[in-house]
């Protein structure tokens, strides 16, 4: 069920990246939409064949990215709009900074093995 929601959801933000900073233009035409969505699906599709287990990156880059866009990247937007609006104190940069560092930590907790639960005592 994910190749039909995050393939084509994967494709788009590479199209609209792509073609933004060739073409000036998110759609400058079916041609080189067809062409780009067949060379990212051979690059896909010879990923998947080989073998290659991305499991791991998958596990880190989805435990990073998470922990960015849930607790650094919402907090420190905030801070600079209170920054530019002239309300931020001390003690809102240092809640601020407690919920970031938060986040991190339950970031970097979820990489640390505590041990193998499969076992029974």
């Amino acid at each position: 069920m994910q190749l039909f929601i995050v393939l084509p959801l994967i494709m788009f933000v590479v199209r609209i990246i792509v073609f933004s900073k060739l073409y000036e233009n998110t759609y400058p035409g079916l041609p080189q939409v067809m062409l780009l969505n067949a060379s990212l699906l051979v690059v896909y599709f010879g990923v998947a064949c080989s073998g290659v287990s991305i499991g791991p990156v998958l596990k880190y880059t989805g435990g990073i990215c998470g922990a960015l866009y849930t607790y650094v990247f919402p907090v420190w937007v905030h801070l600079a709009a209170q920054r530019k609006a002239k309300t931020l104190t001390k003690c809102g940069i240092f809640g601020h900074v407690l919920i970031s560092l938060f986040g991190v930590s339950i970031c970097l907790l979820q990489f640390i093995p505590l041990g193998d639960s499969s076992q029974s005592s």
